[in-house]
């Protein structure tokens, strides 16, 4: 098993600046507001792993399936042959979401769902979403607990997380928890909006990391690295 899980793209420099890729074992948090960028980031995780041949999970709360594959293509990162190959499992609780259904039990629905963690990689986009009517100080070591253990049979898990969702013991909790902790920040620079991740714990790293990386997101291309600006 390697230390890392390579998810190298020659358009951009994301997997060298994140040190080679995503920590084996680990439970990786990236944390923004609406559009920071979570999904892209997830998104160019996800195609970046199945470029080097590994697995993936992907749990959306935002996108129908149609809507997630219309989506990569947008960002020319195709999946449909990784999806016919069962390389990667797309889970959408967009249609669940919705007013009629019950937005509670989400968490129990996940801790028992071990065809969620049968992969290599599994992300949550939106974790938050998921589990913010359910998800308590009283029992957040608890679903911590859970995905650590998932950790220990060499897998990794991202959950991203928008910190308006959650209450603060909560978000406490899982920061403090997360083997890798990654902000994604937006600023106004020159009058343009500049996105940022900013690296705040990465354990278990495999080389040098950067310290805030600077991206933008192109139509047809994708996620782009840049130098970053911070105001």
């Amino acid at each position: 098993m390697p230390e890392v899980f390579n998810m190298f793209l020659d358009r951009d420099e994301l997997n060298q600046k994140l040190g080679g890729g995503l920590p084996v074992g680990a439970v990786v948090l990236l944390e923004g507001q609406y559009g920071s960028g979570k999904s892209v980031i997830s998104q160019r995780f996800t195609y970046g792993l199945l470029s080097n041949g590994h697995t993936v999970t992907y749990i959306t709360t935002e996108l129908t399936f149609r809507g997630f594959l219309e989506q990569m293509e947008s960002l020319n990162y195709p999946v449909i042959t990784f999806i016919l190959d069962e390389k990667l499992k797309v889970f959408p609780v967009y249609p669940l979401l919705g007013k009629s259904k019950a937005r509670k039990s989400f968490l129990k629905t996940i801790m028992s769902s071990p065809q969620l963690f049968t992969t290599n990689v599994t992300i949550f986009d939106t974790f938050s979403s998921l589990v913010k009517y359910d998800l308590q100080p009283e029992n957040v070591y608890t679903a911590l607990e859970f995905l650590k253990k998932i950790t220990l049979k060499e897998k990794t898990v991202v959950i991203t997380v928008d910190p308006s969702d959650l209450d603060d013991k909560v978000l406490s909790a899982i920061r403090s928890t997360a083997d890798v902790y990654l902000e994604l920040q937006t600023s106004m620079v020159g009058g343009e909006v500049r996105h940022n991740i900013v690296v705040r714990r990465f354990n278990l790293a495999y080389s040098d990391i950067s310290d805030v990386i600077g991206f933008r997101v192109v139509p047809r291309i994708g996620l782009l690295t840049e130098i970053a600006e911070v105001a």
